[in-house]
């Protein structure tokens, strides 16, 4: 007697059924629509700690210029691209500066993410999207000649309170930690 051989199936030829793939593609629905959201947000602070950074920087050149030249001096407050708080600190921030299209009256320093400023003593980064700060959702300040700074995160409609943690809450946004 012959031995028989049993057919094998063919798996490239049987594939899937339809329920198959779509069960399959609910699960990918479903893990993308959880982890989308939590990936935009830690991306969102990883450029808040990026801002803290850079005003931390901004503050103790202020500082240090106001040690240098005294208080309110023009070295320090002006806003001219010859006479500005990054010229006289030689701070080196990663963008051109600018006088043109800034948010805040004065000299800028734009990058992808963020418009870093001094006004009058305040030290600002505010969040571009798009390009451009007409549509900010929110920004960080501080106050240049305090000594212990505090950083504010201001905003209109809730950002702040959803990307960094409040020490204590204005009416415009909250006290960073």
């Amino acid at each position: 007697m012959k031995n028989i051989i049993p057919l094998k199936k063919n798996v490239l030829t049987d594939g899937f059924t339809l329920i198959e793939l779509l069960v399959v593609v609910l699960i990918i629905g479903i893990l993308s629509a959880i982890a989308l959201p939590k990936y935009t947000k830690t991306v969102e602070r990883s450029r808040i700690a990026e801002a803290r950074i850079m005003l931390n920087s901004m503050h103790k050149a202020y500082q240090l210029c106001e040690l240098t030249y005294g208080k309110n001096a023009s070295e320090c407050r002006d806003n001219t691209l010859d006479n500005n708080i990054f010229v006289t600190s030689g701070i080196s921030l990663p963008g051109t500066l600018q006088e043109d299209n800034c948010s805040v009256s004065g000299v800028c320093v734009s990058t992808k993410d963020w418009e870093y400023a001094v006004s009058r003593g305040m030290l600002y980064a505010i969040r571009l999207q798009g390009g451009s700060a007409d549509d900010s959702p929110y920004w960080l300040q501080v106050n240049g000649s305090n000594a212990e700074p505090k950083v504010y995160c201001i905003d209109d409609n809730k950002h702040c309170s959803e990307m960094v943690s409040c020490a204590s809450s204005t009416e415009d946004g909250c006290v960073v930690n």
